[in-house]
């Protein structure tokens, strides 16, 4: 407040909710009650929160090469990619937007998938395992995946939410 900001974009971990990232593992409480209090802290503050769903903070119960491969996860046959994760990301999403929606008008569900799928897979940038580092595929895998995550959030988001919450969602690009 002090530095006179109107805009605060901030991003919720994906583990501080979900700590497995599995919806039927439970809820952290604690986690929604800290961004409670962020969120509220802000708008008493006059300032709009901005928020990030997903900022590079994949659950680690959701990546274990080569049996979980997350955002990088395909058919071992045909190579074609899978939504190994989706529907945990879409259950995550959907309780943010429970939780938050009623104070959040702006969301973005992923910050620069770019830099998540491209340089992490082979050049250096988490997760960076060697089994996902592939350069010739394994980035536009995990593109594919999180461009498919990206419009099962929003459109969950604009069925279920927007009407009754009035936000808007995108995407933040590099």
């Amino acid at each position: 407040k002090s530095m006179g900001l109107k805009h605060y974009r901030f991003s919720i971990a994906w583990p501080r909710i979900f700590p497995t990232g599995r919806a039927a593992d439970g809820v952290n409480s604690k986690g929604i009650d800290f961004y409670n209090r962020i969120i509220d802290k802000l708008l008493d503050a006059g300032i709009t929160p901005y928020v990030t769903l997903y900022h590079w903070d994949l659950p680690q119960g959701l990546l274990s090469p080569p049996e979980k491969r997350a955002w990088w996860a395909r058919d071992d046959d045909t190579g074609e990619p899978i939504p190994e994760i989706q529907e945990e990301f879409l259950s995550f999403v959907d309780t943010c937007f429970t939780a938050f929606g009623d104070r959040v008008k702006m969301w973005f569900t992923f910050n620069e998938p770019w830099t998540m799928t491209f340089l992490a897979s082979g050049w250096g940038k988490a997760p960076c395992h060697p089994d996902l580092s592939e350069q010739s595929k394994d980035p536009y895998i995990a593109a594919h995946n999180v461009l498919n995550a990206h419009a099962a959030a929003v459109d969950l988001y604009r069925r279920k939410y927007q009407k009754k919450q009035g936000g808007k969602i995108g995407i933040t690009l590099n």
